[in-house]
């Protein structure tokens, strides 16, 4: 499980895949309860997707992930794909999460 992620420590490619995914799954076959708590909350399919996005990055990261493995990706795409990835999980290994609280914190 990841930590929180924060937007600038996302490449571009990844963060508009993870966005996609986030819209497609708003606009999926969701519960009317889903619908019903979406709009209760005002929250319309853009700020879910601008609030959710970070929930997506995993599975954007493997998608773009397999799709280097394609043959009928152009080479062209692979590189900015790999890039990508590359500057995500070295920029995602820099950054430690903080530990969590302790009581003796709180007295």
């Amino acid at each position: 499980m990841r930590g929180h992620i924060r937007a600038g420590e996302v490449p571009e490619l990844i963060k508009k895949t993870a966005q996609e995914f986030a819209g497609e799954f708003y606009d999926g076959e969701r519960s009317p309860r889903f619908r019903l708590n979406g709009a209760k909350y005002g929250l319309s399919e853009k700020a879910y997707v601008n609030r959710y996005w970070t929930n997506f990055v995993d599975i954007a990261v493997q998608v773009l992930s397999a799709l280097l493995a394609q043959p009928g990706t152009p080479e062209e795409q692979k590189e900015k794909i790999y890039e990508a990835l590359v500057d995500f999980k070295t920029t995602n290994s820099t950054v430690r999460p903080k530990p969590a609280m302790s009581l003796r914190s709180l007295n």
